[in-house]
């Protein structure tokens, strides 16, 4: 791998921590400073996959979604279809009993006499 050499500041303390890392693990500060962007391109790498992923699943969560609502709407247009019957149903029904009423009434009427 072709190296060039750069020059920046960093804080003492960040400094301290390289070196500590560098002299446990047995390896130059250089080492130390390409294992941490190492790290950070995996973690970049690995947060944009997981983005991805649920950016996937909230499509398919829409569409889920979706579907549900349009069964939702159906159901709701059922049931007050429904309602509608049983209400011309309940109509029928006054009707029927009306009738029968009057017809009862004129057969008493009929006894009676």
């Amino acid at each position: 791998m072709k190296t060039k050499a750069i020059t920046f500041r960093l804080q003492e303390d960040v400094i301290k921590q390289i070196e500590e890392i560098a002299s446990k693990k047995n390896i130059s500060k250089t080492e130390v400073i390409r294992l941490a962007v190492s790290k950070l391109v995996d973690e970049e790498k690995s947060n944009t996959n997981a983005i991805q992923v649920i950016q996937e699943q909230n499509k398919q969560l829409q569409i889920a979604l979706s579907t549900l609502n349009k069964i939702t709407e159906e159901k709701e247009r059922l049931i007050e279809e429904k309602e509608k019957r049983i209400q011309d149903l309940q109509k029928t029904i006054d009707v029927l009993q009306m009738q029968y009423r009057e017809r009862n009434k004129t057969w008493w009427k009929f006894w009676k006499k």
